[in-house]
Parts: C-alpha cells; sequence; structure tokens
C-alpha cells in the first residue's frame, strides 16, 4: 500500500495541471477521452469535442461525475470545418476564459491501408483536419500564439 502511495503522491507533483485550460478534439471515446480523463484528473479545466455530441455530454457526465465538480465541458464540431473549429473555440473561451494548450486528436478516415501507398488528397485532408485547421481556428480566436503546446 505504501509504495501505491508514494506513487500517487509523486504523480500528482510531476503532472500537476492547475490553472491549465485544454481545447481537446476527437475526445468522446477511447484514447481522446482517456486524455480527457487524466487531464481533468490532474486538475485542468477540459473542453472535448467530437461530431457527435451525445458522446460528448455522456463523456463529460463520467468525467465531472468521477471527480465531483464541474471541469469537462462538451462541444460537437466537425474538425474538417473551419467554421465549425471557430465556434468551437469561441464555445471553448467563454467556458475556460482561456485556452493554454490544444490537443489534436480527431480522426480522419479518408484513406485505409499503408502508409506508404496514401495519395496526395488524402494525406492533405488528414493533415489539414488534423493540424492545420484546428491550430489555425486556435491560433485566430486566441489572438496569440500557443507557444508549440500543440498536441
Amino acid at each position: 500500500m505504501l509504495p501505491f502511495l508514494i506513487y500517487t503522491l509523486l504523480m500528482s507533483k510531476l503532472f500537476d495541471l492547475q490553472n491549465k485550460n485544454v481545447l481537446l478534439t476527437g475526445a468522446s471515446k477511447g484514447m481522446g477521452l482517456a486524455m480527457a480523463q487524466g487531464l481533468v484528473n490532474h486538475g485542468a479545466n477540459v473542453v472535448i469535442s467530437s461530431r457527435k455530441l451525445d458522446q460528448c455530454q455522456k463523456a463529460i457526465e463520467n468525467i465531472n461525475e468521477s471527480i465531483g465538480q464541474e471541469k469537462a465541458f462538451a462541444f460537437s464540431c466537425n474538425a474538417s470545418s473551419k467554421d465549425e473549429l471557430n465556434a468551437l473555440v469561441d464555445f471553448s473561451k467563454s467556458k475556460l476564459g482561456s485556452i493554454t494548450t490544444l490537443v489534436c486528436n480527431a480522426g480522419v478516415n479518408s484513406f485505409f491501408g499503408s502508409m506508404s501507398e496514401i495519395d496526395d488528397a488524402s494525406y492533405d485532408k488528414t493533415m489539414n483536419t488534423c493540424l492545420l485547421y484546428t491550430s489555425d481556428a486556435a491560433d485566430e480566436g486566441l489572438g496569440v500564439d500557443l507557444g508549440g503546446r500543440r498536441i
């Protein structure tokens, strides 16, 4: 029991995310949901998004219930739509006040197969959705550079 307590104390100090506000795309299930839960467990406030609002709502209900307070918020957003991403940033700012960290986890399924065989259009769609559009929306919506805090 003592090693577990030491581990728990050590981890809470190493990963103190108090006063951090995270915008996390693709977070209603799977790895995104696990990241959201971990971020909140370590003190961060999180806005999660995916295309399905009902899944986001269920996710934040479970997250908030697990910690006994409201630190997670849900918003429906298609990460390949610049207009929806801008609305996501506006929502995040209204709930969190600011965004300190951006995690781009939205999935794009425009190609199935080996990466060595991906066509240019599918590659561009994946990169634009996962990195360019989300980062641009955050930069424009915030009016500041996130200073490299993009995952």
